[in-house]
């Protein structure tokens, strides 16, 4: 009598098994990793945006209504917030705080001065002399570094 062999053995079906759990098992991770860097990119590209355009509006001197003579404009970072005012020589403008939803989704915003000014005219760093934003979520950090008018991004926390 002759046996047929259709289908596959348990041996087989536990090897075959266990390269898909493998392979979905890195494909996880290697997806958590590529979103996770997507949130910080975006929060990090927000920030670098907003701060840019607050120290240009320095630059420029660019005055609230009723400013006669604008002196700096303010900056504060809380609870994920980046907060700026105008500050004149008599009177100071209405603190506005900047909407941001991608501050909301990195787990980790820290700075080493969250209170700084940008100098009216010229945009440099006054009331610090340097700043760092590190966003961070999992494994991912970035830091957005302010030193005497710069802005500039780093890829790493360190």
């Amino acid at each position: 009598m002759r046996l047929s062999k259709d289908g596959f053995t348990l041996i087989e079906l536990l090897v075959a098994t266990t390269i898909s759990v493998l392979v979905m098992g890195f494909s996880v991770a290697g997806y958590r990793y590529f979103t996770d860097k997507k949130v910080v990119d975006l929060a990090g590209d927000e920030l670098r945006s907003q701060l840019t355009t607050i120290k240009n509006m320095a630059v420029v001197g660019e005055r609230p209504a009723g400013c006669q003579s604008l002196i700096k404009y303010n900056l504060q970072f809380v609870n994920k917030q980046l907060k700026y005012q105008a500050i004149c020589d008599h009177n100071s403008g209405s603190k506005i705080t900047l909407p941001n939803e991608f501050f909301s989704r990195v787990a980790t915003i820290s700075c080493n001065d969250c209170d700084f000014s940008f100098k009216s005219l010229s945009g440099e760093l006054i009331d610090a002399t340097e700043v760092n934003f590190d966003l961070s979520e999992g494994v991912i950090c970035k830091r957005i570094k302010i030193s005497s008018g710069n802005i500039s991004v780093q890829n790493n926390c360190l």
